[in-house]
């Protein structure tokens, strides 16, 4: 009877932090408004808020954002070194409306989307080594034509990928999947230590490590190495 005192004492105080918590929170509140934001001098995005953002790859540097009024004045994205960082300056947001981000950059060297939130491409970009991570539910949309490409998902995200490179290099923890088929890679190395899947096309040499329950198709006929440890398999897709 004692223990069922305390467990209960201990749900009541849980669900009281809880409530404080939220009192704290800021609700998106009114319409939809835009603003831009003067940031130049960036190669790099680290999208850490919940978000669809829009990339161009363009002459000049342009960041335009979509929220509500209250929620605008919260979202920072501020240049750090190189990296284009957004996020809340609030610990707690909620109830907030689509938050749409328009971006254009000349160079892209990395994308890193920590969260549930969205990087589209809205045309070709032309690059030259590229890293592209997810971490959570995120995903990370691009057409490119890079000389080395980095995807790396952690979580049950997603990496959609077209165009073409000479090498890519694969490693997915978790449940997230990447989609390479239109993707023309000339090398390929591949590491699933979850149960992710891999699809992608490959000309020339293909390296695969599978730790996990995630499966591997690809296009192509390169020379293949494997190594299976897990319950995993590599599939050719004709």
């Amino acid at each position: 009877m004692k223990k069922n005192k305390i467990f209960l004492l201990n749900v009541l105080f849980a669900g009281l932090i809880l409530i404080l918590n939220a009192c704290d929170c800021i609700k998106g509140e009114g319409p939809i408004e835009s603003e831009y934001r003067d940031v130049t001098n960036f190669t790099k995005i680290n999208l850490d808020i919940s978000a669809d953002v829009f990339l161009t790859q363009d002459t000049g540097y342009s960041v335009k954002i979509e929220a509500q009024r209250n929620i605008l004045d919260i979202i920072k994205a501020k240049v750090y070194g190189k990296t284009l960082e957004i996020d809340f300056e609030a610990n707690c947001v909620i109830n907030v409306e689509n938050i749409n981000i328009y971006i254009s950059m000349p160079e892209l060297s990395e994308i890193e989307v920590d969260g549930s939130g969205t990087v589209k491409g809205t045309n070709k970009f032309n690059v030259q080594d590229l890293e592209l991570s997810v971490c959570g539910s995120g995903d990370i949309i691009l057409d490119v034509i890079a000389n080395s490409i980095y995807s790396d998902i952690d979580g049950s995200g997603q990496i959609k990928l077209s165009g073409s490179t000479k090498k890519h290099k694969v490693k997915i923890e978790g449940s997230g999947d990447l989609k390479a088929y239109d993707l023309v890679a000339y090398r390929s190395n591949i590491r699933l230590d979850g149960s992710g899947d891999c699809k992608v096309t490959v000309h020339d040499e293909l390296d695969i490590v599978i730790s996990g329950s995630g499966d591997v198709y690809y296009k192509g006929s390169p020379n293949i190495k494997t190594r299976v440890k897990g319950s995993g398999r590599v599939q050719k897709v004709d």
